[in-house]
């Protein structure tokens, strides 16, 4: 139960087009779904307007989204998707609350369901204009409610959580080296550099349907969330990303993350939101608790058998991933 009280919470997005490619394919939104008003936002389709600064919100009745996509499929499409698919799911809870169905069904159901419909339009899309046929986009959002942050996820864009010095990653990468990891064929350190760590298992768009992976995070006093796209976190590592969001305010914290992956090559697009939570209607965390005892996996992804890997780079082929460690 939420406590009484106000919850405030500061947050910051950017989006960077890298060093080598040519074209933004990310996205990013961040909507306060009370007054259905967007807050800030990114995307190639139609870029945010003024200068970019911390937003200082209360978190209103009806919470605030914020979301990150990776768009897939070529310069022809690749940034339609990830645009398509943000404004798709704002507009989808937008109408959810305005009917009044927030109170009636589970939070977690009407998240998924808005998700599993922006899957649906870019499907349909991809169906009617040959130009976009392949397209996709990963999603990963976070819907802010009362005390708790409730994650949605299709493919490799990143959840982290910032408690006091711990910093964790809460989702879980819906990509092939990922499923390495999970058989103990690969290290968490040789996935870092395996050359088919751009192979994901699923993305919006894609196929007609999707497995959706839920969490639930219960919010304590001072927690700060990170998302972002794999340009960023392909470059930093989990201590990196804790010791600047220590270090610095969020804005010069997001900016300095982007300027160093942008250093170490920036092959790929960067995007990176952080928002920060504070307030009497928010727990105090207890020392010493990891966060894991605050957070509740709701559902996972599941790769079926045979089921195509898709790359996320600039011209994608969709394959079946074969890594060396699985030829030998």
């Amino acid at each position: 139960m939420a406590h009484q009280g106000n919850i405030q919470f500061r947050v910051f997005g950017i989006s960077d087009t890298g060093v080598v490619r040519a074209q933004n394919q990310d996205s990013f939104i961040i909507a306060d779904l009370s007054t259905g008003a967007v807050l800030s936002d990114f995307s190639a389709r139609r870029f945010a307007s003024g200068e970019k600064k911390v937003i200082h919100q209360t978190l209103g009745t009806e919470g605030s989204l914020l979301a990150v996509a990776d768009g897939m499929g070529g310069a022809a499409a690749g940034d339609i998707a990830s645009y398509l698919g943000l404004d798709t799911l704002v507009t989808e809870l937008n109408r959810i609350i305005s009917n009044g169905k927030w109170a009636h069904l589970p939070i977690t159901d009407l998240l998924k369901m808005c998700v599993e419909k922006s899957n649906l339009r870019l499907w349909e899309e991809s169906q009617m204009n040959i130009d976009y046929r392949g397209m996709g986009t990963t999603l990963t959002s976070a819907l802010v409610l009362n005390d708790n942050i409730y994650l949605g996820q299709v493919g490799d864009s990143r959840a982290y959580l910032l408690r006091g010095r711990q910093f964790e990653q809460i989702t879980k990468d819906q990509s092939a080296v990922q499923m390495l990891i999970d058989l103990g064929r690969l290290t968490k350190e040789q996935a870092a550099v395996a050359p088919n760590r751009n192979i994901i298992l699923q993305a919006l768009g894609v196929e007609p349907s999707i497995q959706v992976a839920m969490t639930r995070i219960s919010l304590r006093n001072g927690d700060c969330i990170l998302l972002c796209s794999d340009g960023l976190s392909n470059k930093i590592n989990d201590e990196e990303m804790r010791d600047i969001l220590l270090m610095q305010e969020l804005d010069a914290a997001c900016r300095d993350m982007v300027e160093l992956a942008n250093l170490r090559g920036g092959e790929d697009n960067i995007t990176v939101v952080v928002a920060k939570f504070e307030g009497e209607g928010l727990e105090n965390p207890i020392e010493d608790e990891p966060i894991w005892r605050t957070v509740e996996i709701l559902s996972i992804f599941f790769p079926g058998e045979g089921r195509r890997g898709m790359q996320t780079s600039k011209l994608p082929r969709i394959k079946t991933p074969e890594p060396e460690e699985e030829k030998k």
